[in-house]
């Protein structure tokens, strides 16, 4: 039995919000979704042929299903643990807060949801809408759940990084940030794109500060990278091979190798109706080829880069947005431009130019740790 899979559902494309850099606008805002024979049907493959199985509902705007949907979903998981009890099955949901209300909350909590909610900072009214409700319900959430997680998207808009974690720090948030990409709306609204020099710039502006804070966020980046450059086997889905351990399900029943269009327009795996097993869905003519343009990415890599183990390649979705749109490998160039900035700034503290004590919280805790 395998050990882990992470399957992203689209029980709605329907989304309240309409995000100027949505990558879902071009699969347009249906009030669809998914029948509980479909999840079920995808639910039983899961536990038979892995130990663990992570659901992420995402969407769309995946709380527009209402509480109900989520009621009988988790009947249904109730109803498969019982007959598989050796079964580990965790819900994840990403959201834009917009609805909730005391009832989600003491679902979430009484159903050990994490949730995670999608937030530009001090641009979000711009970007997205409805700032002072989101933040309003996230701070309530996070009375009860204190994991909540911020999840921003940085453009034009917000990539001033210092100030966007100080209005982060402000609200008491932890937060993800990813660089806005074109594809969907943003294809539109070209106005709010980066370039990896600038993104590379802020993030790593924001790191020489972050390292010196007293009380500091855990921003996500920095803890993925200051695991690998202290030689941690602690890897995410863009810096790892995701492939295979990967799946996602749209409204439809159809299955792909994850949720991005770029991937979702060219590999669709099969229609769950289709196929007896995750297994078989993953031995596909369509993953196939899909391995095949990836490891042709990889190989030329693992060839050429010397940061190549810890990068593992990036993404295969933004491989193909890039390709697609032209842009060039803007995460290839991200990525060398943070890692080498951080893995820098570790090698100053292992060879003691930097002191220890003078770190942040966060930093020493890794040091005290893996600092032999």
């Amino acid at each position: 039995m395998k050990k882990v899979i992470t399957i992203i559902l689209k029980p709605t494309d329907a989304c309240n919000f309409r995000c100027l850099y949505c990558f879902h606008e071009d699969m347009g805002y249906i009030r669809n979704r998914l029948s509980f024979e479909h999840f079920e049907r995808l639910l039983r493959m899961a536990v038979k042929e892995y130990e663990n199985t992570v659901l992420v509902w995402h969407g769309g705007e995946p709380m527009m299903c209402g509480i109900d949907y989520y009621r009988s979903a988790i009947d249904i998981i109730k109803e498969v643990k019982k007959e598989y009890p050796n079964a580990h099955i965790y819900n994840e949901m990403q959201t834009n807060l917009s609805l909730l209300n005391d009832e989600w909350i003491k679902f979430f909590k009484e159903n050990e949801f994490q949730v995670g909610f999608s937030f530009d900072g001090p641009c979000h009214d711009f970007t997205r809408q409805n700032s002072e409700l989101v933040i309003k319900n996230a701070l309530k959430l996070k009375e009860i759940m204190p994991n909540v997680e911020a999840l921003a998207v940085i453009s034009k808009k917000n990539i001033n990084l210092i100030e966007t974690y100080e209005y982060f720090a402000k609200i008491g948030m932890n937060l993800k940030f990813n660089a806005i990409f074109k594809e969907g709306a943003a294809n539109d609204n070209d106005f709010l794109l980066i370039t990896p020099k600038e993104y590379v710039e802020e993030v790593n502006k924001l790191f020489d500060y972050w390292v010196y804070l007293e009380k500091p966020l855990f921003v996500d980046v920095f803890i993925n990278y200051l695991h690998l450059c202290f030689g941690v086997p602690h890897r995410v889905c863009y810096n790892a091979s995701c492939l295979g351990k990967w799946l996602s399900m749209f409204p439809d029943g159809s299955l792909y190798p994850c949720a991005h269009s770029s991937i979702a327009n060219h590999y669709k795996l099969a229609h769950i109706s289709e196929v007896e097993s995750i297994e078989e869905a993953f031995e596909s003519d369509a993953m196939a080829d899909l391995l095949f343009t990836v490891l042709e990415k990889r190989r030329h890599c693992q060839a050429t880069c010397p940061l190549f183990y810890y990068c593992q390649s990036n993404c295969p979705a933004s491989q193909l947005r890039n390709k697609e749109n032209g842009l060039g490998d803007f995460e290839c160039v991200a990525f060398k431009g943070i890692f080498t900035h951080i893995q820098q700034f570790v090698e100053k503290i292992k060879s003691k130019e930097i002191e220890v004590s003078s770190l942040n919280p966060i930093l020493q805790s890794f040091c005290n740790k893996y600092l032999k």
